[in-house]
């Protein structure tokens, strides 16, 4: 239940339809009205102070009318000036974010560049570490054999050279003890 304009709760009352908002949307995306231009020095009303021997009170009414002008035109161009300067840190604020952006666009792109790099790199140890650990088997199993070979070679000289040395015959005097 929405509560309608004249205060009465109503469950007819739904939010506008897209419509609508678009037609408010529109309101704010319209361009600000122009402001006025800035009152030139040499025309601006310098306010004078009021003589305590003022005659009349209609004097005093004017030069209070002047005052409120003046007052109510410094307030506009005050108020100019803030928007001017809104407008412009606005402005900058925008090449700023803009900067940042690129910044981070080209970033990305050497970023993504280095990456491609690294990749190719490690792929390429990746390779050369393949063919490093199949040459390393290969050596180990050669040096397996190898020593295999060694060890049959060395047991066989072993054995020629006992058969070289005569071998001790009994002595027949140990026997006859």
């Amino acid at each position: 239940m929405f509560a309608s304009l004249d205060g009465i709760v109503s469950d007819d009352a739904v939010f506008s339809s897209w419509d609508d908002s678009l037609e408010l949307m529109s309101m704010f995306l319209q361009p600000p009205p122009p402001t006025p231009p800035p009152i030139p020095p040499h025309q601006a009303v310098v306010m004078e102070p009021v003589n305590s021997n003022s005659s009349s009170n209609s004097d005093d009414h004017d030069h209070d009318q002047s005052n409120r002008t003046v007052n109510m035109s410094a307030a506009e161009e005050r108020k100019r000036r803030r928007m001017v300067s809104n407008r412009e840190s606005a402005r900058r604020s925008r090449q700023r974010k803009q900067r940042h952006l690129e910044d981070l666009r080209s970033q990305a792109n050497r970023l993504r560049v280095h990456n491609r790099e690294v990749s190719a790199h490690l792929e390429f140890v990746t390779h050369h570490c393949r063919l490093l650990r199949r040459d390393n088997e290969r050596l180990r199993s050669e040096s397996s054999v190898l020593r295999r070979k060694l060890s049959d070679i060395h047991r066989i000289m072993l054995f020629r050279q006992l058969q070289h040395f005569p071998r001790p015959q009994p002595q027949s005097s140990l026997l006859l003890c």
